[in-house]
């Protein structure tokens, strides 16, 4: 739904197709087959990078505010982080969304809503210390997660301490679409 901007029953109609054929009488060939009837439901790769683009996330934003916006948000990095070999569960209890450039402070206008603004960051580290504070203040918090994008943005900081939201964002869909892409063999 998220990529696809489509129903799940497309993926569950395929799933629930296959699944007997495989439970009954598996084969390479079937999975082969089932793989290709999902990557035909999977839309082009400038369609997703624009889907994700446009995905953004505020708690003080009506407009990208919600459970289902944070969702989003949240299934996005999931699927990053174990790309990049992050194992542990990742519980929006012990995880949750931050905002690089502060959701609550006047900077970065509707930028700062957008999926490269953002991180999933330990609750623990992303407590009343690090909220509304510069990103130069935050940087201690970000290099103690066991996460790898927090850990990369540091990295990817220029020296004053200082990112480019649209570059990132573009950078996020770019890593996403060309990831999931390998999944369904495109």
């Amino acid at each position: 739904m998220l990529i696809g901007e489509q129903n799940s029953n497309k993926i569950e109609d395929i799933v629930y197709s296959y699944s007997h054929m495989i439970e009954s009488n598996f084969t390479n060939d079937t999975i082969l087959k089932m793989k290709k009837s999902m990557g035909e439901r999977i839309p082009s790769e400038n369609h997703m990078k624009n889907t994700i683009k446009n995905i953004k996330y505020s708690n003080h934003n009506k407009a990208y505010s919600g459970s289902k916006k944070a969702d989003n948000v949240r299934v996005i990095f999931e699927v990053l982080e174990r790309k990049k070999g992050t194992s542990i569960e990742l519980s929006s209890t012990s995880f949750n969304i931050e905002h690089c450039y502060s959701d609550s402070l006047d900077q970065k206008g509707e930028e700062k809503y957008m999926i490269g603004n953002l991180i999933l960051l330990e609750s623990v580290l992303n407590g009343e210390e690090c909220k509304a504070k510069p990103i130069k203040e935050k940087i201690k918090f970000y290099k103690q997660s066991v996460l790898k994008c927090p850990n990369e943005l540091v990295n990817q900081l220029d020296n004053n301490y200082d990112f480019d939201i649209s570059n990132r964002t573009e950078q996020i869909a770019i890593e996403l679409t060309s990831y999931i892409k390998t999944l369904s063999g495109n």
